[in-house]
């Protein structure tokens, strides 16, 4: 079943991160897939409706602890990971 972003909402204490790893570093060497699945860093791009937004809110940069603990998604071929807030280590705010 395919859908669309914009359709889906998180739902309890959980967030849906768009991982920021990139594909290849700066001098253009390919990053192999295995190594991304490890990236830390995260924007929220949906937060579930039990997160309170003093937390975390859409469009922060999260440190996620564990991203095991998270399940991947994908939306238009594009990679997410939806994880339970307590999982999450920091925010970034600027």
């Amino acid at each position: 079943m395919k859908v669309k972003l914009e359709y889906y909402n998180p739902i309890g204490n959980t967030v849906l991160c768009k991982l920021s790893a990139p594909e290849k570093t700066e001098g253009g060497v390919h990053i192999p897939e295995e190594a991304r699945k490890f990236e830390r860093a995260a924007k929220v791009v949906k937060i579930g409706h039990i997160v309170e937004p003093e937390l975390v809110d859409v469009g922060d940069i999260v440190i996620i602890g564990d991203p095991k603990q998270g399940i991947e998604l994908e939306f238009a071929k594009e990679k997410y990971l939806q994880v339970p807030i307590h999982s999450l280590l920091g925010v970034v705010k600027e």
